[in-house]
């Protein structure tokens, strides 16, 4: 009888063979269980749950208001989907802004109920002893940096560019460098000049995946509603739109408010 092997699931761990081999990471921000199941079915190595879920499923206007119960409930749904992928959350600002202790108490309560194999957390010194905890704890840490002070001002912020380089790249490639010390298994680097993504590639040993970093960059990240189309507003330069779906489900709606109305449904077929 011939032996079956189950594929199995890519763990926090596994990235770093990627970055030895030059394979690049695909990694998805997803929030339901349809998406989850199809990107995990197609490949993709990271699928998150991010807070930007805050912008997309709660129609907020920004990521600030999504809360640690919120993450639970969305990772316990997407932890359903993935088989395959490696499945880390979001760390909502909320839930480690008051310290350490915090954090790996969240952390711990994500793993725990969801099934999550780690956490993303955003933020650069100031939010360094969280991480430390963290790792020490056992808890696996996707690191998270970016130029556009966002948790100082939380209105967002415009990346650093050239002119700006001397300062704030320099500032950027020594946290990399700290927080792969501090133990993090990987770092997402958003919305920087692709010169700084190939600098900081260069600079660590972790994968380093972009997100708006550039094409120098272990691995690249997209959020799926924004790479889907699912709507028709302002999506970051990064984004690439491989689908319209917005245009198509909205053709749809407009068909069968049609055909109800024309009584071309339902017909026969259709019913019992």
């Amino acid at each position: 009888m011939e032996e079956i092997i189950e594929e199995s699931r890519i763990t926090p761990d596994d990235l770093m063979s990627y970055k030895k081999s030059e394979k690049l990471l695909r990694m998805l921000s997803v929030p339901d269980y349809y998406s989850a199941k199809m990107a995990d079915q197609q490949g993709i190595e990271i699928i998150m749950v991010g807070d930007s879920l805050g912008k997309h499923i709660h129609g907020d206007e920004d990521v600030f208001s999504i809360t640690i119960g919120d993450m639970a409930y969305y990772s316990k749904i997407i932890g359903r989907a993935v088989s395959k992928s490696c499945f880390i959350t979001d760390l909502p600002f909320s839930s480690y802004s008051s310290g350490p202790e915090d954090a790996v108490k969240n952390a711990k309560f994500l793993m725990d109920y969801a099934g999550v194999q780690g956490v993303k957390l955003e933020g650069a010194k100031d939010y360094f002893p969280c991480i430390e905890a963290l790792v020490q704890s056992g808890v696996p840490v996707m690191g998270h940096l970016n130029l556009k002070d966002s948790f100082l001002n939380k209105f967002g912020g415009i990346p650093m560019m050239e002119h700006q380089k001397n300062k704030d790249w320099n500032m950027i490639i020594s946290y990399a460098k700290k927080m792969e010390k501090l133990g993090i298994f990987s770092l997402m680097l958003e919305c920087v000049p692709a010169e700084l993504g190939k600098m900081v590639v260069e600079a660590v040993d972790i994968p380093v995946i972009s997100q708006g970093a550039g094409h120098h960059c272990d691995g690249q990240c997209l959020v799926f509603h924004d790479m889907m189309g699912f709507h028709e507003g302002f999506v970051p330069k990064f984004t690439k739109r491989y689908g319209r779906l917005s245009q198509v489900m909205g053709s749809s709606v407009k068909s069968f408010v049609d055909e109800v109305h024309s009584h071309r449904f339902p017909i026969e077929e259709h019913e019992y």
